[in-house]
């Protein structure tokens, strides 16, 4: 990225959610066991006038490094809360995913903003899903625990993103104890015609279960890839077999379509 452009992006970072430039979009999320709808993860999209789609990876660390990151998650948290107290008039059982920031995490105002929204929503602690890169765990264990431990006091679970793309163990993860482990998508995308990253795949499965966490799968873009994850003992999955992600409009009718399409599986090969 140029110096100019990363300079416009810090700059334009500053008005984007006074003038309603951002939305949420929602990936769901299928239990592979039984084939029904189980959750979604938030993604963030910034739709800029003059630079038009502008993606995450590109505004997220120009975010964080200029400090801008703690308003944008309060902007994620109290939207994407609103929306799981709508979603969860449909689907009961709806757990909602967000990505948070390693800057973000340890922050007080963070898990005081949770509690509160928790409160007045009337929604239910343990459907909310507080996501974050494997990156942030290393080298950080003793710090996290704490952090970690308050967020499981409030009834909010946690996952690890990407896993398999740093260098920390399943072994090393289960002493900071994480509800949930997501596969990336790098190893899964290719799990047809990849021997390794079948085995990656698999055993990841076995030994995260055997850890007390569940498993999602990223990236699953095919029929055989659904069924080949099902019979490792994947939990979850997502991907655009599943489907894109929508905005919140389309999400709330993708779901009324296969809500009562008994296992999902049929309702998308069709």
């Amino acid at each position: 990225m140029s110096t100019e452009r990363q300079l416009k992006l810090t700059s334009f970072l500053k008005s984007a959610i006074e003038h309603e430039q951002f939305s949420l979009f929602f990936q769901p999320q299928v239990d592979l066991r039984t084939g029904r709808v189980f959750g979604s993860e938030v993604l963030l999209r910034w739709l800029h006038p003059e630079l038009g789609y502008i993606p995450p990876d590109e505004f997220i660390p120009i975010a964080e490094s200029s400090g801008q990151i703690y308003e944008i998650t309060e902007w994620v948290i109290e939207h994407a809360l609103h929306y799981q107290a709508e979603i969860t008039k449909l689907l009961p059982e709806h757990v909602i995913s967000i990505n948070v920031s390693g800057r973000d995490l340890s922050r007080r105002e963070l898990s005081v903003q949770l509690i509160t929204l928790i409160n007045e929503l009337s929604l239910a602690p343990s459907q909310i899903m507080i996501e974050i890169t494997e990156s942030v765990t290393i080298g950080k264990e003793a710090e996290l625990k704490g952090v970690l431990d308050d967020y499981r006091s409030i009834g909010v679970k946690v996952a690890i993103d990407d896993f398999g793309t740093g260098y920390s163990s399943l072994a090393y993860l289960s002493k900071l104890g994480f509800d949930e482990l997501k596969i990336d998508k790098s190893f899964v995308m290719d799990i047809e015609t990849s021997k390794s990253n079948q085995t990656i795949c698999k055993a990841t499965c076995d030994m995260a279960h055997s850890l007390g966490s569940r498993v999602v799968a990223e990236g699953v873009e095919d029929i055989n890839s659904y069924i080949r994850l099902q019979a490792y003992g994947c939990d979850f999955a997502q991907g655009y077999f599943i489907s894109r992600p929508l905005p919140f409009t389309e999400f709330k009718s993708w779901l009324g379509k296969v809500t009562y399409a008994g296992d999902i599986k049929s309702f998308l090969v069709r």
